[in-house]
Parts: structure tokens; C-alpha cells; sequence
């Protein structure tokens, strides 16, 4: 079953027109599939079954498509993993929520996180500032959680550092080969990876709340 989610209205920060949200819908696509400096404006445009006429002004710029996605992409999910994550009660369960969300995420928008995890290079200066210090909130959040985890007693890490890096990359590594064959459900995924590293961290005891 193909798991993969097209972006809608709600996934677009801030909500664009109809004809915006299919250009940015098509620029995903075709940027997913050829790279940024693969893609061209024609292209987007044919993607997006649009015909000039229909543009007015909003002629897409490459550029600006490419900034959007990747600004509304991180925007989503730094929004889905906090939800995840609000209701946990231990570090334990805390990064088991936050695997699960960040995990699934990537392989459901999988057009969209392939081109903002990768085309990054392809931002302004300014834009690739503030997509860096959105990227950090994912690293600041991780860390506090292996480091609440250290402080209990539930986890053993020697380089928190460079565990977070690890982590994050594992989930994002999922849009490299997750694709519409894959008979494992985005959230399967996200169970485990989730299983891994918590072993990977050396978990002491199990810290899920059980049911009375």
C-alpha cells in the first residue's frame, strides 16, 4: 500500500492560493525526483497541469518554491514531533514518541523531506540561517531528552553529541530508500527505529506506563 502523503493546504506555511499550492505541490515532486538544479520552472509548471494564462502573477520562481517547501517541511514536522512528544512521561517513552513521529514523517513526506534534507545547499544565505537554527530546535530537543536520560540512570551515553546526530540521521536516511513498494506503513518504520535506538542507548528498564 503506498503510504505516501501529497502536501495540502494545511502542510504550506503560510497558506497559499489554489494555483501556489499546486506549484509548490509539483516543484516537490519534480525537485524529489531531478534535484534542484535538475528542475526546471517549465517543468514545475507542466507538473502542476497548469497553462500560462492560468499563472498571472504567480509565475513561480525556483528559488522561492525551493525555499518554501523546505521552511513549510521543517515547520510540519517540528510541529507533528512536539505533539508526539507532549504527552510523555519518561526520557524512555519520551524518545521512543520522538523516533516513532520523526521516523514516519520522513517516509510518509518522502518528496518532501528528500528535497529539504537535501537541496539545502541550494538556499540563500539568509534562508539557509534560519533553516539551520529550525534544525537545531530537532538537535536541542533530542539532546535535552539523552540528557534527562543520563541524569535518571535510564540511558548510557559517552557522546551525547554525537548520539543526537546519529539518531537524527537514521530518520532521515529513510527517504533515501523508502519508496511506494516498501510493504512496511510509514509508522512500522517509525516502530523500529524507535526499538533500535533505544537499544542503541542502552536503556536500563522499560519506563512505558502500564495500564491499571
Amino acid at each position: 500500500m503506498d503510504e505516501h502523503v501529497t502536501p495540502d493546504s494545511d502542510f504550506w506555511t503560510p497558506t497559499p492560493t489554489e494555483t501556489v499550492r499546486r506549484l509548490l505541490t509539483a516543484a516537490t515532486a519534480v525537485m524529489a525526483e531531478r534535484g534542484y538544479h535538475g528542475t526546471s520552472t517549465q517543468a514545475i509548471i507542466r507538473r502542476a497541469g497548469l497553462r500560462p494564462a492560468e499563472l498571472h502573477d504567480a509565475q513561480p520562481a525556483k528559488a522561492a518554491l525551493l525555499y518554501t517547501i523546505t521552511r513549510s517541511g521543517h515547520l510540519h514536522l517540528l510541529d507533528e514531533v512536539r505533539r508526539a512528544v507532549g504527552g510523555a512521561m519518561t526520557p524512555t517513552e519520551s524518545i521512543c514518541l520522538l523516533i516513532r513521529a520523526f521516523t514516519a514523517w520522513h517516509a510518509r513526506h518522502r518528496e518532501a523531506a528528500r528535497v529539504m534534507q537535501y537541496e539545502l545547499g541550494s538556499l540563500s544565505r539568509d534562508e539557509y540561517r534560519e533553516i539551520t537554527a529550525l534544525r537545531w530546535e530537532f538537535e536541542a530537543m533530542l539532546r535535552g531528552l539523552l540528557d534527562w536520560g543520563v541524569a535518571t540512570g535510564e540511558f548510557e551515553i559517552d557522546d551525547l553529541a554525537g548520539t543526537a546526530l546519529a539518531i537524527l540521521s537514521l530518520g532521515v536516511d529513510v527517504v533515501r530508500w523508502y519508496s511506494d513498494g516498501e510493504p512496511r506503513k510509514p509508522e512500522e518504520i517509525g516502530e523500529l527505529y524507535a526499538g533500535l535506538v533505544i537499544r542503541m542507548i542502552g536503556t536500563r528498564r522499560p519506563t512505558f506506563r502500564q495500564p491499571p
